[in-house]
This record gives C-alpha cells, structure tokens and sequence, in this order.
C-alpha cells in the first residue's frame, strides 16, 4: 500500500515538472517571437530610415547642381530599383522619380524622361503625376505625337485639378497652334487660382515701440476682399503704437503684388516697394513676385501718427493689386469674383 501511494507521488511530482516545463517552454516561445518581431520591425524602420537619408541627400545635391545624375544613378541600383508601392521608402522613391523627370523636362531630354516615366508608371499606374510624364514624353517621340497628345487630352478632361495634365496640355495646344483651346485652359486655371487665392489665408504681423520682434500672439490671419479696379483689400484692426507691419501671402503663392496702399484713420499711406524688405519675394520694378516658396514676406515702417484714436486699436485696410502668373500670363485674383459668386449661389 505505502509503495503503491510512493508510486502514485512519483508520478505526480513528474506530471507536475512536466507541466511546468511546458509552461515555461510556451513562455519562452511567445517571448522568442515577440523579441524577433521587435527585432524585425527595428531594423525595417533602420533600414527605412537610412533609405530616406540616402534619397534627401541625392535631392539636396541635384538641387545645388542641377545634374540629374546622382538620382539617376541611385534610382536604378539596388536596393532603390527594387522599392515597390506600399513599401516605406516608396514615397521617397516617388518624389525622386517626380523631381527627375521635372529636371529632364526643363532641360528636353524626352528619351531619358520616357524611360523613367515608364519605370514610374510600373511603380504605379494610377499616379496621375506619372501619367501626365509619360504622355509628355511620348508628346515628344517621333512618330507618336498624336498618342502623345490624345493621352494628355483624356486624362486631363478626367482629372482637371491635376497641374501637370493641364500644364503640359496647355504646351501642347500652344505648339500645335489650337491657340483658342489653350486660351480656354489658361482661362480655366486662372479662375481656379483666383478662387484660391481669395479663400486662402494672409497673416498680418506687427511691431510697436514696446514688442520690437514679430510673433504670433501679435498677428491675425485675414482673407482678401474684392474691391474696385481690380484692387484687393485686407481689412484688419491694428494696434494704435504699430511701427511696422509684415505680410505673409499664402504659401506656395505665384503672384506679382503692387500698388501697395495702406489706409488708416482716413489717411492713405502709399508703400513703395524701394521701402519694403522682402523674404522669399522678388522686386522687379513696382511689383512685388511671390515665386511659389514656401514662406513670402514683405515688411514695411508705419507711421499712424496724431490722427490715431485713443482706443488700443484702430480700423485698418491694406490695399493691392494681386495677380496670378499663369503660362508667363498675369490675371488679376479679383477678375473672377462675380463669377464665382455667382456660382456659389447656384
């Protein structure tokens, strides 16, 4: 009896070990497989990572020089030939084939453009950049002209808001002599931008005698109201002590501001651009040229002088023609106002 429950205990005590073993063998294994997807997913972002820097560094050297070589290059080499859409270099990959293809374009190399069209439409033929590259190339390819232009045409009517279908449509039109047909796209961007352009957001800064630096919690942003003669108007409240002022039009804008006018307390203070310093503008004579940066400036000194009210504030108005540049063209961003209005009420 005693060596039968000796047995039965024997057999417990193993069950038991056994049981404890596995335990701790499952353990293991779940925390194997969580260590080895940790690992995995580390090195992928590493791998990632170093990807990116490789492309920011060849877009950083080809926009100091100019030469597409190095993207070319890097493009076509492993591991880059190989990075595929969903991948997470893939939009790094994307914007070096975009700012390739843009630099060939510029300077008419259409059989070099071709072949990386090409290789961005395998990438991902439903990218509409890639789409409107490839027909320009084929625009330019003897013998396929036609199905250069056709292209062009269908996928610019399906997809309008699209810049570079419309862009190198417009060039098409234009080489071929359908001068009506490009004024007709020139006309249709134009009002586009307008309506951008008046929906989109200023940012009005200002100094005084006490607060010498510009800063947000001393700004407002403002839009442009229509006004006569092809004039826009930002109307704004301004601290009654305001020594200077600085505007910030849209990022990204394309457009020549000028005959800059700022009213205050039924006065007209003319702003002559000789006066004004810029940031990420041009000057050209009387006008001011916003060329698409990311973050135009222009500063100018203001005098409010005795006729300030003795509230904090004061009604203030900024005054300016603002055109578009569209193909080499300027149209005034107030020429389409009614236009819009009237479809806004439709």
């Amino acid at each position: 009896m005693i060596e039968t429950l000796r047995v039965k205990l024997a057999l417990n005590i193993t069950f038991a070990i056994f049981a404890a073993l596995g335990i701790i063998l499952v353990v293991l294994a779940l925390n194997h497989n969580a260590l080895v997807s940790k690992l995995g997913d580390d090195w992928t972002a590493y791998y990632a990572n170093s990807l990116n820097q490789e492309a920011k560094e060849a877009l950083a050297e080809h926009k100091k020089t100019g030469d597409p070589t190095t993207l070319s290059t890097l493009i076509t080499r492993s591991p880059w030939a190989s990075v595929a859409l969903g991948d997470r270099a893939y939009l790094m990959k994307r914007k070096m084939l975009a700012t390739l293809s843009i630099s060939l374009r510029n300077s008419r190399d259409y059989a070099l453009m071709m072949q990386y069209a090409k290789e961005w439409i395998e990438l991902n033929d439903r990218d509409l950049d890639a789409r409107a590259f490839y027909y320009e190339a084929l625009r330019h390819t003897p013998g396929r002209e036609k199905e250069g232009l056709e292209g062009l045409e269908l996928n610019q009517r399906e997809f309008p808001a699209n810049f570079f279908l419309t862009d190198f449509l417009i060039d098409a039109y234009q080489d071929t002599g359908a001068s009506d047909a490009a004024d007709r796209l020139i006309s249709m961007v134009a009002k586009k931008a307008s309506a951008d352009y008046l929906s989109a957001v200023w940012r009005i800064f200002w100094k005084t005698a006490t607060d010498e630096r510009f800063s947000l919690k001393r700004s407002i942003a403002a839009g442009i109201e229509a006004g006569d003669s092809g004039y826009g108007a930002i109307v704004f409240d301004l601290p009654r002590d305001a020594t200077e002022l600085r505007i910030d039009p849209p990022r990204n804008a394309q457009m020549r501001i000028s005959t800059i006018k700022l009213l205050v307390g039924g006065q007209t203070q003319s702003i002559e651009p000789k006066r004004l310093k810029v940031h990420q503008m041009l000057r050209d004579g009387e006008f001011l040229i916003a060329t698409g940066d990311i973050d135009p400036q222009f500063i100018f000194p203001i005098n409010l002088g005795p006729f300030s009210p003795s509230s904090e504030f004061v009604a203030a108005a900024l005054h300016f023609k603002a055109e578009a540049e569209i193909k080499g063209s300027f149209f005034s961003i107030t020429e389409f106002v009614e236009e819009l209005n009237l479809e806004d009420q439709k």
